[in-house]
């Protein structure tokens, strides 16, 4: 089983992204109210169970004597909420601690328990001192042991029945090495180290830095930059439903973020933060909790286009745009802004730049630039995954070893 799946399953984001549908009368989320309660709930229970610091906030925080009043409230809330846990809506129905899907449920039974007689012992007042100052409860978790096995089996490759002398062999690199790495597709990953989304600084960035009053004052050569103004309709029948731009303007946010990290022009950057005013914003004020970025206005717009142009060119057979056709989906974005009103507040600061390095097109190009790689590389990703799906060997793992093929 791999927990990384159900973890990741089981948390707000998908928690909000059901009351968002909620909220929005999709069909087939009239009745998810109980659903969002069960997945908070246990989000809430893993945050407490993953705790590491002292420097986290909420749940997440390791227990200690400043929040363990709070924690054992939840937990003792829980404890009832999954004992009267049942299957299906009518109140007669067969308890889930009763069923035959009740490991997963008596666990987390077992594991309140533990944790509440665990702090009493180590941190709670004894009449001596306490052993600990603060309980990490993450470092008591069998992640550590499922990476383990995952560095092992990494070892042998497909052969997931070793032999004792190749047990041995594999064994002997963690100690050596002395640092277990487990594999990406493991049951368990690190909460130290979890992958994010990042991408390296583009050209166009680096062209806009280049040609900034912050760049001058260091160096005075300028680098010149050529676009593309024949115009084009080329996604003006693409038609976008309300809950598919409420998700461009979250990416978009996203894009913002990131072009933040990379911009030096202060005018471009001031221009790139929205006042949260957008109906569309409803998807951002949910799933955000004092982190997410509202993108601007124009911003929206160009990543809604962006989007446009993104479909155009994954229809039919293709599901994700060529890479000679990159370019091309950055030019069309471009040519539907190039005569707008877009980005009025530069107006003067475009006057202090050379023609050929005019920052409000620079700008569009970066957003146009930042939002399709993220297009493509979720699309691809995508595809990925399918296709890893679809294999004969990690369906039939099993079979396929006893059969020696």
């Amino acid at each position: 089983m791999k927990v990384k799946l159900a973890t990741q399953l089981l948390s707000n984001s998908v928690a909000d992204a059901i009351q968002y549908c909620c909220d929005m009368k999709l069909p087939g989320f009239e009745q998810a109210s109980a659903t969002v309660k069960f997945i908070r709930i246990f989000n809430c229970l893993f945050d407490v169970c993953n705790s590491r610091t002292l420097l986290q906030s909420g749940f997440k925080q390791a227990l200690n004597t400043a929040n363990f009043s709070a924690v054992e409230g939840f937990l003792l809330k829980a404890h009832r909420y999954i004992k009267e846990l049942t299957v299906g809506p009518n109140p007669q129905a067969m308890r889930v601690v009763d069923s035959n899907r009740k490991t997963g449920f008596i666990g987390f039974l077992v594991c309140i328990s533990t944790v509440l007689h665990m702090y009493s012992k180590v941190v709670g007042t004894q009449t001596h001192a306490p052993l600990l100052k603060f309980l990490p409860l993450y470092k008591c978790s069998q992640d550590h042991l499922e990476m383990f096995f995952s560095a092992i089996q990494s070892r042998g490759g497909w052969n997931n029945n070793p032999t004792a002398r190749q047990f041995v062999a594999a064994y002997k690199r963690p100690l050596i090495h002395s640092e277990i790495r487990g594999s990406e597709r493991g049951n368990c990953i690190t909460l130290e180290d979890i992958p994010t989304l990042i991408f390296s600084s583009s050209d166009v960035e680096d062209h806009i830095n280049n040609t900034s009053e912050w760049w001058q004052l260091l160096s005075t050569e300028n680098s010149a930059a050529t676009t593309d103004n024949d115009h084009n309709y080329f996604a003006t029948g693409i038609y976008l439903s309300e809950v598919a731009v409420h998700i461009v303007v979250c990416i978009a946010g996203f894009v913002v973020c990131h072009l933040e990290k990379t911009l030096k022009c202060e005018p471009c950057l001031s221009v790139l933060r929205g006042d949260g005013s957008l109906v569309a914003y409803s998807l951002i004020h949910r799933k955000s909790r004092g982190w997410l970025v509202l993108p601007s206005n124009d911003v929206v717009d160009i990543c809604v286009c962006a989007e446009k142009v993104f479909r155009c060119y994954t229809t039919g057979n293709s599901k994700v745009p060529l890479k000679n056709q990159f370019s091309e989906c950055v030019s069309e974005v471009l040519s539907e802004f190039i005569f707008k009103p877009v980005f009025k507040e530069l107006a003067d600061h475009m006057k202090n730049q050379h023609p050929l390095d005019n920052h409000m097109i620079l700008l569009i190009k970066a957003i146009a630039t930042r939002y399709l790689l993220t297009r493509q590389k979720h699309a691809a990703k995508r595809i990925s995954d399918a296709l890893h799906e679809n294999k004969i060997r990690t369906t039939y793992t099993k079979l396929v070893l006893f059969k020696g093929q």
